[in-house]
């Protein structure tokens, strides 16, 4: 079965995301030149992940590297660096500190990406006319009675 052109192009917009190493080696493999890929990583020195980034300039993808070390080798290998860096007394202070800041300068990629989806209204009214279907009108949480 041939997939329509609209399809095709929903299918172009997908977020991909995997904890597994072994599911984003693959997810890495089928990017291509026209997809954006954004790795996380505190340290910047991963092997796994420089192993992913490689296979991502291979294929020529955009990488956005969120870290808190810019002078390390993914930052070497990346399209655009956003680093996070935290100053604090101890160790775990300052990754969970790093962490939120990841986490913040994340939801800002997505906030970004998806004003730019908003700029398309036949998409973003079908996406709110679904959303609201599942709306419990009575405002119980749970339908009629």
């Amino acid at each position: 079965r041939k997939e329509s052109s609209a399809a095709s192009d929903v299918y172009k917009r997908q977020i991909l995301y995997s904890p597994d190493f072994h599911l984003q080696l693959m997810n890495a493999t089928k990017l291509i030149e026209k997809d954006c890929a954004i790795m996380v990583s505190y340290s910047g020195l991963n092997k796994d992940s420089m192993r992913i980034m490689k296979i991502l300039k291979e294929n020529k993808v955009k990488i956005i590297l969120i870290t808190s070390n810019s002078y390390s080798p993914m930052s070497s290998m990346s399209d655009i660096v956003l680093a996070a860096n935290s100053k604090a007394d101890n160790f775990s202070t300052e990754t969970f500190s790093s962490m939120v800041a990841h986490i913040t300068i994340s939801d800002c990629l997505f906030a970004l990406y998806s004003v730019k989806i908003d700029s398309d209204k036949d998409i973003m009214q079908k996406i709110r006319a679904t959303i609201n279907q599942t709306r419990d009108k009575d405002g119980f949480g749970f339908g009629k009675f």
